[in-house]
């Protein structure tokens, strides 16, 4: 599987088929070059809240995965990017898991 980091500090990577891209004022550009050249969907790794935050408010993202889970931690991270602009989502899909866990899957409201 073909791999793209984003990073500020990285010029390379060792994993092998990685491909570094520079989290500079041309990311927006850079993203939209991978995906136009992408053969299948590009994802970003669970944890990579800081990257999913700049797409969703540069309309990058065609489709949000989420995983609820059952639990009030009191504390964390923001999901989803502090911004006054809405940012409209249409749901998908739904499917409830055993245990309580429920994924859902958006795509950007027309």
């Amino acid at each position: 599987m073909k791999k793209v980091v984003v990073s500020s500090s990285l010029g390379s990577s060792p994993w092998q088929n990685t491909t570094v891209i520079p989290g500079d004022d041309r990311l927006a550009d850079r993203v939209r070059a991978v995906k136009d050249g992408a053969d299948g969907p590009v994802l970003v790794a669970a944890g990579s809240r800081t990257l999913a935050h700049f797409l969703l408010t540069r309309g990058l993202v065609d489709q949000l995965n989420l995983q609820v889970f059952p639990v009030i931690l009191g504390s964390g991270f923001r999901v989803f990017p502090d911004t006054t602009d809405t940012i409209g989502l249409t749901l998908a899909s739904s499917c409830a898991l055993d245990g309580g866990v429920v994924l859902q899957s958006y795509r950007p409201a027309a």
